[in-house]
């Protein structure tokens, strides 16, 4: 039994070394993708050639990837250790951080649902340009224009 008890503390050590370093490339891993994104939206937007139902589809998973990028610096700007904030949290006698028992939370509670709310359109997006793909494949009658609005409410 110890040896396990040891092996979970060591993995938990290794983590705790390795953070630092893990935090690092997601951020920069975000930071590319957000200027890359952006690039991307600028040219769709800017050349009117580009303007179809196809990449309609495409600019709005940009955009859903985007609005990923900016919550998560966000939410690594303003919460405490990922769990709330400031105003929310407190270290408790063990130096442990936890929710204050006291208060609604309710503005922590609507950022997370934000991000939340931004992370399913993510996935939605993403089914949304597969679906668009399957329909292309499977109906040889198929028109572009006909169901993009149905694509559009599916996606946000």
């Amino acid at each position: 039994m110890k040896d396990l008890l040891n092996v979970r503390e060591n993995a938990v050590t290794a983590f705790k070394d390795h953070m630092d370093n893990l935090t690092i490339m997601k951020h920069t891993g975000y930071g590319l993708s957000l200027a890359s994104l952006l690039v991307a939206v600028i040219i769709m937007l800017y050349f009117k050639k580009l303007h179809c139902p196809r990449n309609t589809i495409h600019l709005n998973l940009f955009l859903s990837f985007i609005l990923r990028a900016i919550i998560s610096f966000i939410k690594n700007g303003i919460m405490i250790e990922g769990l709330g904030f400031s105003s929310d949290v407190y270290y408790n006698e063990k130096g442990q951080l936890a929710f204050l028992p006291e208060g609604l939370h309710w503005e922590c509670r609507m950022f997370m649902t934000i991000v939340n709310y931004i992370m399913a359109a993510n996935y939605a997006w993403i089914f949304v340009e597969a679906l668009y793909l399957q329909m292309l494949i499977s109906v040889a009658v198929f028109t572009e224009k006909k169901h993009l609005h149905i694509y559009m409410l599916l996606g946000w």
